[in-house]
């Protein structure tokens, strides 16, 4: 692994040894990464991919932390923080998006310029490039709606526009988080300043009334099955306040799972696992995880496609 990290400093210069990813994710828990770097231009970044994919080395894109698990046991590679690519500019009817932008900015701007047509992601914490990757949205409008185009890296190093159906967009998944996107194209609409900002402090106290935000947590942990709400059958299943270790399943909102001081990435899983485990006892269903697993966990090989038990 040093020779990896000398190679990975004459790319982009700075590189973080064994360092703390806890910090880095809005769970607030996991290991170290052998190797972290922070690119401020996607011409750095996508160096970095093309060397980890030519040399075999296990590569994370990391964007705010969300929606992400990481192993106590830290990430055996390289993570590529996107932090410092978060450019954003107007072109026309399009926001033109480095893929470490912060949705967060994005709604800033809308309601500064009277811009609609993103407004149902205020409050979703993270990153665009995170945002398309998992196709992240409301239970009946994703991010994908106002997806022009993305540009993503291709073998050769050059970064390519890909439209929309390419990416095959389907709920909290796309093949984009098999790839790097560097920019994202989203379409908006002149609109009224002050009904755009109605509708994003709407939906802002809508998740402050039934969501931990002040809490640490990973986001919404499981995906809905089709028709059905992961959050409901969690707590159907008399799971609100379950814990395990430093990890619990929030009393506000039960497909949220929260963590308390001294909390473990083990802790977390070992929840999820009994979660999934009581849900699928009561109703036959296997919960599918919505968190990214990233580095080794125990039993890793089952995070759940649907299951129904036969009758």
């Amino acid at each position: 692994m040093n020779g990896i990290v000398a190679d990975v400093k004459r790319i982009c210069g700075e590189v973080r040894e064994d360092e703390p990813l806890a910090q880095y994710t809005t769970i607030r828990t996991g290991g170290r990464a052998r190797c972290l770097v922070r690119p401020e231009h996607l011409e750095t970044a996508g160096k970095v991919v093309l060397y980890a994919r030519r040399a075999g080395v296990p590569l994370f894109v990391l964007g705010r932390g969300s929606n992400i698990l990481v192993s106590d046991e830290g990430f055996p590679g390289i993570v590529l923080a996107t932090e410092r690519m978060n450019r954003v500019r107007l072109d026309g009817n399009l926001f033109v998006c480095e893929c470490g932008a912060r949705l967060s900015t994005l709604i800033r701007l809308s309601m500064q310029r009277g811009l609609s047509g993103i407004e149902f992601l205020a409050g979703i914490p993270g990153t665009v490039g995170g945002a398309v990757a998992m196709n992240a949205g409301l239970k009946t409008r994703w991010i994908s709606s106002v997806v022009e185009r993305v540009e993503v890296l291709e073998p050769d190093g050059v970064f390519s526009p890909i439209e929309p159906e390419e990416a095959r967009f389907a709920y909290r998944f796309s093949r984009l988080a098999e790839g790097f996107a560097g920019a994202v194209y989203l379409r908006v609409t002149s609109g009224n300043p002050a009904e755009v900002r109605k509708e994003v402090i709407a939906r802002a106290r809508e998740k402050a009334y039934t969501q931990p935000l002040a809490a640490h947590s990973a986001g919404s942990v499981f995906k809905n099955p089709e028709g059905m709400s992961a959050g409901r059958m969690i707590e159907e299943a008399g799971l609100k306040g379950l814990r395990v270790g430093g990890a619990e399943v929030s009393r506000l909102h039960a497909n949220f799972i929260v963590t308390l001081p001294g909390a473990t990435s083990l802790d977390v899983f070992r929840l999820m696992r009994r979660i999934q485990q009581e849900v699928f006892r009561r109703t036959g269903i296997m919960l599918e995880l919505e968190v990214k697993l990233v580095g080794r966990f125990p039993d890793n090989e089952n995070n759940g496609t649907f299951r129904r038990r036969e009758p």
